[in-house]
């Protein structure tokens, strides 16, 4: 929230860096890498089989550039081979042979066009038939690159259907993985799929081109027959399913009309044949016959693969997947791959953006309102004085990524936890939505994944997201040592608060050290920074007037993470604290700045308006002591009347105004009298002339001048009532020390209180 002295450290930390900027690092390789039509081949086939592109994310351009002599190795399967052509056939490549007809570098230029990049940009080297190896030298860190590479192969008893490559990125930035680049296929075509299409319930869902290619010219004559065989509840649209011919047997008719020299009928719902007649002739050179497919969804089909199984006379037999059937539903999914990471307790923090993606076209209704609810520890940030819409705004943003759905944005609403929108109209392709969360406060006490929640009423149903994950912004350890109850001044062990990531401790703020009910700090501890550029303000660190807290002032933000080391810190535990561990919480607006209860303390002033803050205050807890010996189980307090000195087991002890008798009645200050009994100070309440007491389960109330006591909701009478006297309020000790279990005695002027 302050923004002077943050703007100008971030300015003069800019100021130093610039010209020292290195490279990103690779350790998330970020390439984006396809393969062109993936064909089916023969067993013995010889020349190129596809092309696979390697392309520099947009989003990470300079990851071709980390540093010089990156490397990314290509290998080829057990049976597949680089090769090149020798006269009418080919021989597998040698570590020697050049590999300039197998692979190419391209950059992107200022025009949006790819273009040859220079020869000692990169290098590559056969290290065997099947290896090819590739290194980065003087790519442009300023512009997208890709690799190109041709896939000249030969194939020689290759025991696989799927011809797949590995890619290792090494320490290059390119992504590594495995990618089909064709097939093996039985028989004397090559069938393909050209894209394969996601496709809803309905009876004339377009699925993906299929083409059947001879394998070589004049495979297919007349009298030969195809048939291709829907799995699964799908049949053949039989009126907008469309075959057509290209290639060297495109001079012959292809249709159902009787007479055509390419016949196609439907024998079955599911089924398509394809008849080679008496007046199909053959060519000199290879055919292909391209179906359009239409599917009708059956009821009860299976969501998932659409299978055609093809079968027949001189034609590969197998198996095409031509469609995704997939739910009227949508995909979330954050934007980034690695999605952001925020800092418990602060504010003004990005989140990665959510990408609600259509699995079908038209998953997502129009003229209906979707919602997108963050979880609790997070909330949109409030740029006003109070919590309308309008100053929520610039928190977040709705719009389409792809495709043609449109978003209303007058219908877009921002509070605190949620935005919500309307879907103005729906798109005939698959579209994307995507949400912007661009300024969120985090609770001190959130921690792990940040799921956003979306639903609403527009044809999808309720899913979660990951789209950031919080850092705490620190956490704290001590050795606890042992301490006794009713003693002063005892030794606690040293405690270390560490950083979660740099400036994770905000500047101009307090951090605030603060101990439970019962404890209470003996001197003021030194605190100091042991490592990292955190600065403190040492000669300000002091005990607030309790003694309950330490205020670290901080007077400079990190650049590196940092640690501090809290040493010398001694206890006063009461005896009323239990046995166990003493909670120490590390508090205040260097660590919370989200908490509501700090919103006075920013630098550029007051925040009026708290409905995008939060309560949690604390950002960390640690235990440097531990409570070893329970609360006495027996023990007594003696008043003297007429005298402000007092014995408290033993132990003497002043008070600030002496008893007095009054009506053959002790009148002791409630003060004292109530802490006596084992009631804490924070425990003793006074409102309107009523005086309440807690210890443990029980309350007791009193009001001044009434004879009354209520003990639990159960009143009794007293025979005197209590009074305030020169500003102090004086109770009847008999009646409240018996309301706690206490016995009470009087003799020569001393009340015995005994428990």
């Amino acid at each position: 929230m302050k923004k002077s002295r943050k703007a100008i450290s971030i300015l003069l930390t800019l100021a130093m860096l610039i010209g020292l900027i290195l490279p990103a690092g690779t350790a998330f390789a970020a390439s984006d890498n396809y393969v062109s039509t993936v064909k089916s081949v023969s067993d013995d086939f010889e020349g190129k089989l596809s092309t696979m592109e390697i392309i520099e994310d947009s989003d990470r351009v300079g990851d071709f550039v980390y540093g010089e002599d990156e490397t990314f190795v290509i290998t080829l399967p057990s049976g597949v081979y680089f090769a090149q052509k020798n006269g009418s056939s080919y021989e597998k490549v040698k570590s020697s042979t050049s590999t300039t007809n197998f692979i190419n570098m391209q950059v992107k230029n200022t025009s949006g066009k790819w273009v040859p990049v220079p020869a000692n940009t990169f290098s590559a080297k056969f290290s065997n038939d099947r290896t090819l190896n590739v290194t980065f030298l003087n790519t442009d860190p300023n512009a997208q690159e890709k690799i190109v590479v041709n896939f000249e192969v030969l194939i020689e008893k290759f025991k696989d259907n799927d011809i797949v490559v590995t890619v290792q990125g090494l320490d290059s930035g390119v992504t590594g993985g495995e990618y089909i680049i064709g097939r093996v296929a039985s028989g004397d075509t090559d069938n393909t799929v050209l894209s394969v299409e996601t496709i809803g319930e309905g009876t004339a869902e377009e699925a993906g081109i299929i083409r059947i290619a001879e394998s070589a010219a004049k495979t297919w004559k007349a009298g030969s027959y195809i048939e291709l065989t829907l799995n699964g509840k799908f049949d053949w649209n039989k009126t907008k399913t469309v075959a057509s011919v290209l290639g060297g047997i495109s001079g012959n008719s292809i249709g159902p009309a009787t007479g055509s020299d390419i016949l196609v009928s439907f024998p079955k719902d599911d089924k398509m044949r394809i008849d080679f007649t008496d007046t199909y002739t053959s060519s000199s050179t290879r055919g292909i016959i391209e179906i359009t497919p239409f599917i009708s969804v059956d009821s009860g089909a299976s969501y998932g693969d659409v299978e055609v199984d093809v079968d027949g006379d001189d034609v590969a037999s197998g198996t095409l997947v031509i469609a995704k059937y997939a739910d009227f539903d949508v995909t979330l999914k954050a934007k980034d791959a690695n999605v952001k990471e925020v800092v418990s307790g602060q504010m003004d923090q990005e989140l990665s953006a959510l990408i609600i993606e259509e699995n079908v076209a038209k998953s997502i209704l129009a003229d209906r309102k979707i919602t997108v609810e963050l979880p609790t520890g997070v909330k949109f940030m409030n740029d006003g004085d109070d919590d309308k819409d309008e100053n929520y705004k610039a928190a977040a943003s709705v719009d389409k990524e792809s495709g043609n759905i449109q978003i209303d944005g007058d219908s877009k609403k921002v509070d605190s936890d949620s935005v919500e929108f309307s879907v103005k109209q729906v798109s005939s392709t698959a579209s994307e939505i995507k949400v912007e969360f661009k300024k969120v406060n985090i609770a001190a006490d959130a921690k792990g994944d940040i799921k956003v929640k979306v639903s609403g009423k527009a044809g999808f149903v309720e899913q979660e997201v990951v789209v950031g994950t919080v850092i705490p912004a620190v956490t704290a350890e001590a050795k606890a040592k042992e301490v006794k109850l009713g003693m002063q001044n005892q030794e606690a062990g040293d405690i270390t608060i560490t950083e979660g990531i740099k400036g994770a401790i905000q500047e101009d703020y307090d951090m605030i050290l603060e101990l439970p009910d019962g404890v209470k700090f003996a001197k003021t501890p030194k605190v100091e920074v042991v490592e990292g550029n955190l600065e403190i303000k040492d000669n300000d660190v002091k005990r607030e007037s309790s003694d309950k807290q330490v205020i670290i002032p901080i007077d400079r933000e990190s650049t590196q993470p940092s640690k501090i080391k809290v040493t010398g810190i001694a206890l006063t535990v009461d005896r009323t604290v239990a046995v166990g561990n003493i909670d120490i919480k590390v508090k205040g607006a260097a660590v919370a700045e989200s908490c509501e209860k700090w919103k006075d303390s920013y630098t550029d002033g007051k925040r009026d308006n708290a409905d995008d803050m939060f309560t949690a205050g604390t950002a960390a807890s640690v235990s440097p002591a531990v409570v070893i010996n329970p609360a006495p189980t027996a023990g007594s307090v003696q008043f003297n009347v007429g005298s402000a000195i007092y014995s408290e087991n033993g132990v003497v002890k002043a008070m600030d105004v002496a008893p007095y008798i009054k009506n053959d009645r002790a009148y002791v200050p409630v003060k004292y009298l109530a802490m006596a009994l084992g009631v804490t100070e924070d425990n003793i309440g006074y409102e309107n002339g009523v005086v309440t007491l807690v210890k443990g389960d029980v309350t007791v109330k009193l009001t001044i001048g009434d004879k009354n006591i209520d003990k639990d909701g159960s009143v009794s009478a007293m025979d005197v009532a209590p009074e305030i006297v020169d500003g102090r309020t004086m109770l009847p000790a008999r009646f409240v020390a018996e309301a706690f279990g206490a016995q009470v005695g009087y003799a020569n002027g001393t009340v015995v209180i005994s428990y």
